[in-house]
């Protein structure tokens, strides 16, 4: 078996409730994100696996209390569509692990937020993802249409 500083996280994933990726998105799929995933298997138990809607799904382990999992995703990419993949992957990641996917925080174009002339718009989304973080923890969900002023373009592609 394998052993780092990844066995400290699994730890601390039989206590939490949410499990919320953080990644940002300069090619379709990072590999030290794949790497991440590829090592979360162990929550998985295979022998818990089914069928179901055309797909083998499985449970997590007895010991991991996960109730959902949710993504926060940036990338440099004018296009929200660059951070789609991300997505798909944790809600597919949530399918396997019979765990709803609260779904994802999807900023494109993040370089934009440092500009001095869009500071106010920045604030705003910080403060739009802070109160996400909050429906996400107290509710188990995120507002769709808070996700759609987060992921609003701030710049024209020109």
């Amino acid at each position: 078996m394998f052993h780092d500083d990844l066995d400290a996280i699994l730890e601390e994933l039989k206590s939490a409730e949410n499990l919320v990726f953080g990644v940002p998105v300069y090619v379709q799929l990072p590999s030290a994100f794949q790497s991440v995933l590829n090592r979360l298997v162990p929550i998985i138990d295979p022998s818990l696996a089914y069928f179901t809607e055309g797909r083998t799904r499985a449970e997590l382990r007895a010991e991991y209390a996960l109730k959902r999992t949710a993504l926060i995703a940036v990338g440099g990419w004018w296009e929200k569509e660059n951070l789609v993949l991300v997505d798909r992957i944790i809600a597919e990641l949530a399918g396997d692990c019979g765990i709803p996917y609260a779904g994802a925080i999807l900023r494109p174009h993040a370089c934009a937020l440092q500009r001095p002339e869009l500071a106010e718009s920045a604030q705003e989304i910080l403060d739009l993802v802070k109160q996400c973080g909050r429906d996400l923890a107290s509710k188990g969900e995120l507002n769709p249409a808070l996700l759609e002023k987060i992921s609003r373009p701030l710049i024209p592609w020109e």
